[in-house]
């Protein structure tokens, strides 16, 4: 693939969005390829090199937020004539329930992933919050009752302590593995607004 072939599905994939952003990003991958020519490389394995049309698709679209990327979208290319606000009305009581209702599932799906990780943290917490208490009572009643209670509360603090902190590394590994996921979902909700690439082909086609 030429460059400006490269560039130029690049910019019809990203039609209607943030027109700043988009140029933005094509510049880059522009420079990109330019940097390449320039060391020796051909056109077309310098546009190889930086790969795919998706991969620069997906990469513009990550850096756009997200809330950009459905304002441009939806916003209207063209006044709306009268027969069609009279259509979006009269079809309102369907469509706008419906919209509603997959936005509300997938932010409250986002929000649980998260809330099941931040509970996980929170047990984790007052768990070496616990044992911290326990080892300083038990430290405290040394010196006012027999050994046996003291060492009972240090050893159950040092068990509560250490399990915390032991916890604390796959928790961090979980919530690493959470923000990925949410990003995921946020890239998946954009990529609703960006024509596919087959559907890209038979409108140049066309």
């Amino acid at each position: 693939m030429k460059k400006q072939e490269f560039i130029d599905e690049i910019r019809m994939r990203m039609e209607g969005l943030p027109e700043e952003e988009v140029t933005k990003s094509i510049d880059y991958y522009s420079e990109m390829i330019d940097d390449r020519i320039e060391d020796g490389m051909a056109e077309e394995e310098a546009v190889d090199a930086v790969g795919t049309v998706d991969d620069a698709v997906k990469g513009i679209l990550d850096n756009i937020p997200l809330t950009k990327v459905i304002k441009a979208k939806t916003k209207p290319s063209r006044k709306l004539k009268v027969w069609e606000i009279v259509l979006l009305a009269v079809g309102s009581p369907i469509w706008f329930p419906l919209l509603v209702c997959w936005i509300l599932l997938i932010v409250l799906f986002y929000c649980v992933i998260w809330i099941i990780v931040i509970a996980f943290f929170a047990v984790d917490f007052a768990l070496m919050v616990s044992g911290l208490a326990s080892f300083i009572v038990g430290i405290m009643a040394l010196f006012h009752a027999g050994p046996t209670y003291p060492l009972l509360a240090i050893g159950a603090g040092l068990f509560l302590l250490g399990g915390g902190l032991m916890l604390l590394i796959p928790l961090i590994k979980l919530a690493k593995v959470t923000g990925k996921l949410a990003k995921v979902i946020v890239l998946w909700i954009k990529s609703w607004f960006v024509p596919k690439k087959k559907a890209v082909n038979e409108e140049q086609e066309g």
